[in-house]
């Protein structure tokens, strides 16, 4: 009697919503954790941006378990890459890029790409980060520097 197995399509498929699923676990729990701490600690960017994104992940969770397993799981990931970007203007908005960059970017660009491509990725932001930083602090020095009176 031959015995019917997964196509690789709904194997991968199948993969991919139970590594979402624990995704959204850590990065909620990490999220939630962070919120309650910068919370009671008094920094308010960096506690507003965890809640933002743990409220978005609870709904991500609900989206995966609700949702047909490909849609969920294609919506998920898309949340995660408007969060990034969403993490890196809100890092801009406060003056501190590669400090919000690094909230989503290392965890969701590892598990997307392969190793090598994924650390040219991250150094290539990190270093867009820190010339963009480099260049706001030569704007606020000259811009602060008293005109010569010759």
């Amino acid at each position: 009697m031959p015995t019917t197995r997964p196509s690789y399509a709904e194997t991968r498929e199948t993969l991919r919503w139970r590594v979402a699923l624990v995704l959204v676990a850590l990065m909620s729990t990490l999220m939630l954790a962070l919120g309650l701490l910068n919370t009671s600690l008094g920094f308010s960017d960096t506690a507003r941006l965890a809640w933002i994104v743990f409220t978005l992940n609870a709904t991500s969770l609900l989206g995966l378990l609700w949702l047909p397993r490909r849609v969920g799981t294609m919506a998920f990931f898309g949340v995660i890459l408007g969060l990034i970007v969403f993490a890196i203007g809100f890092g801009w908005w406060h003056d501190r890029p590669l400090h919000y960059w690094g909230f989503l970017f290392p965890v969701v660009v590892v598990f997307l790409l392969p190793a090598w491509r994924a650390m040219v990725a991250m150094l290539s932001l990190a270093c867009s980060s820190a010339a963009s930083r480099c260049c706001r602090s030569l704007r606020s020095t000259s811009s602060a520097s008293p005109a010569s009176t010759a």
